[in-house]
């Protein structure tokens, strides 16, 4: 790596022109997105050299949040949409002979209009009675000829989602365009497939403006309301006053994003558009972003009617695998609950999802489900492998939670404190974490720090994780670098703040068992004491062996020099206090003793 910074750094006297015109282009009236030196080297992609396309997308990521995709234009982080809300960091290896994905969002900035057919686009348009000039947008060339339309992305309390203008003729739907907003991802330009001698190409440079306004109609479908953290319709004038009625198939499909991840078996391995995903997958990929679904992993035979048996309400969906029985179950929600995504954590309500999780907890413990069932992917109820149930109903999380007992979260940090982990990500999650609290005050360089934690949960994925789970093996490495990057980014930005050791404090250093609040008034009084009793003693011992660590230092130091060693010149070459050393003087001449005996 340090080897391939060095090389890259050759590449700066583009970067550095490349700002300066960029600076230079801010200060005109008209300022373009991309600089002159900057296209040059976009429309010359194909005969620049490694360091070359690798300077060009480390310019590119100053200025979008970026990922590497692999040959078939598809990220290798699987976690990638988190990098949609904050600005991914731009590593150089990842890179390394792979193109460049831009990621659509508040984090770009960008909004994009794909238009594959100009011929109906301009149809659509004239429709619709739609103005659109071309030359006044900066304009993308893809592999295949469509036009992508760059566009800012609004900075408001609403999400612009992905969107598809759709239409039939004779029988055969036919997309005009696409809108790319949050959750998606188009190439960067400059990006190429050397074989087919294709490219991205840059074929209007002009100002980064404004989306026009039918734009933003299509793809703003909701905005998200701080306070009770769910999805909100925006009443757009067009908008029906009036809910359309969709049965708990359609309402499932329309849940997914334009891409979705799935797989044959349950490794998530392809990432296509959702008709060819509900038509082959067994697996199917929930987006990341939000929850609306309350899932269950039933393993063990006959265990779809469950739910009747124990008095709960009926599921919305429930999967039966049909050679050994086993069973999922699905309850939909009226309202989607906002997911943290990576370090996203700020920007969302943690509040429902710890009442989400919550109610899944006793849903869980009732019904005697996998406990190590993360909600994050799903049997594909479209595909012939299963036997499927529907149910037409949905529910508000108050109601889910009349039927179960709701556990606090004692009994997790309980569960977490013993290690007795449900999962691989979970223990490997808890361990980046524990790593990082106690580790991060020792330095001073992010960079070193986030390596340095890397490099631990590496050799512990190695070693521990195989040896806790040896059925499921070690975690890929995309897990473990995307654990590393969000531990160590979210511990790094909290190690000053004034209550940071309240985390620390959170694991326990004398690992004392979670207090049984069952206790009585007396008996919870004297634990507290007990507990309080046996800190003050480990504190009491840390200083005097601190303390006595700085006075060796010293005295050692001025025995070697030839110094003054009497205890007035030590208290003041240490910056102790004259009585603090007298308390120590056995010590002191303990260590003088032992210094001369062993010189003689």
């Amino acid at each position: 790596m340090l080897c391939f910074d060095i090389l890259l750094n050759k590449e700066k006297d583009l970067l550095k022109m490349s700002i300066k015109e960029t600076q230079q282009n801010k200060s005109a009236t008209r300022a373009t997105l991309f600089s002159k030196k900057i296209i040059q080297k976009i429309s010359d992609v194909d005969k620049l050299c490694i360091l070359e396309i690798a300077a060009l997308q480390k310019y590119l990521s100053k200025y979008f949040s970026l990922v590497s995709v692999d040959d078939n234009s598809r990220p290798f982080d699987n976690n990638w949409k988190q990098w949609c809300y904050e600005k991914n960091e731009f590593c150089p290896e990842e890179y390394f002979n792979y193109n460049a994905a831009i990621l659509c969002g508040p984090a770009s900035g960008l909004l994009v209009l794909e238009v594959y057919d100009e011929l109906l686009f301009s149809e659509y348009k004239k429709n619709k009675f739609i103005e659109f000039n071309e030359s006044n947008y900066v304009c993308i060339e893809t592999f295949d000829g469509k036009l992508q339309y760059y566009f800012k992305y609004p900075n408001d309390s609403r999400s612009y989602n992905c969107y598809e203008e759709k239409f039939s003729i004779n029988g055969t739907t036919i997309v005009p365009f696409r809108i790319i907003g949050c959750e998606g991802y188009v190439l960067a330009p400059g990006s190429s497939q050397i074989y087919i001698q294709r490219k991205y190409t840059v074929k209007n440079n002009a100002p980064l403006v404004d989306a026009p306004n039918w734009i933003l109609n299509l793809c703003a479908e909701t905005k998200i309301d701080q306070s009770t953290n769910v999805k909100v319709p925006i009443n757009f004038p067009a908008q029906k006053e009036t809910e359309i009625k969709q049965s708990a198939e359609e309402r499932f499909k329309n849940h997914f994003d334009n891409t979705i991840g799935w797989g044959i078996t349950k490794e998530i391995n392809k990432w296509t558009h959702p008709t060819e995903a509900f038509e082959k997958a067994n697996y199917l990929l929930f987006p990341k972003s939000r929850r609306k679904y309350m899932c269950f992993d039933l393993d063990w035979e006959g265990s779809a009617t469950i739910w009747e048996d124990l008095g709960l309400p009926k599921p919305t969906i429930i999967i039966v695998n049909r050679e050994n029985g086993h069973s999922n179950t699905a309850y939909e929600l009226e309202k989607e609950v906002y997911w943290p995504c990576g370090t996203n954590i700020n920007k969302i309500s943690t509040k429902p999802v710890d009442y989400f999780k919550a109610i899944s907890r006793g849903y869980t413990r009732k019904l005697d489900a996998d406990y190590g069932y993360t909600n994050s992917s799903f049997k594909n109820p479209f595909s012939n492998l299963w036997k499927v149930t529907w149910n037409d109903v949905k529910y508000d999380l108050a109601y889910l939670s009349e039927f179960v007992i709701i556990s606090n979260k004692i009994e997790y940090y309980n569960r977490l404190k013993q290690e007795n982990f449900v999962g691989r990500n979970e223990e490997l999650f808890y361990t980046a974490r524990k790593w990082s609290y106690t580790h991060v005050k020792h330095y001073e360089n992010y960079e070193i720090f986030r390596d340095s934690l890397k490099t631990f949960l590496i050799e512990h994925n190695c070693t521990k994780i195989i040896e806790h789970w040896p059925q499921r093996g070690q975690l890929c490495d995309s897990e473990v670098n995307t654990i590393t990057r969000n531990v160590a980014k979210w511990v790094w930005q909290r190690k000053d703040d004034k209550d940071f050791s309240k985390y620390i404090k959170n694991f326990g250093i004398m690992r004392f068992e979670t207090i049984n609040y069952e206790l009585d008034h007396h008996e919870m009084v004297c634990e507290i004491y007990k507990r309080q009793s046996a800190g003050a003693y480990h504190t009491h011992k840390i200083r005097v062996e601190k303390t006595l660590n700085s006075i060796k230092e010293v005295v050692y130091k001025l025995l070697i020099s030839g110094g003054n060693t009497s205890y007035r010149n030590i208290a003041n070459v240490s910056g102790l206090g004259y009585r603090t050393i007298i308390k120590y003087k056995e010590y002191i001449e303990h260590f003088k003793n032992n210094f001369l005996g062993n010189k003689s």
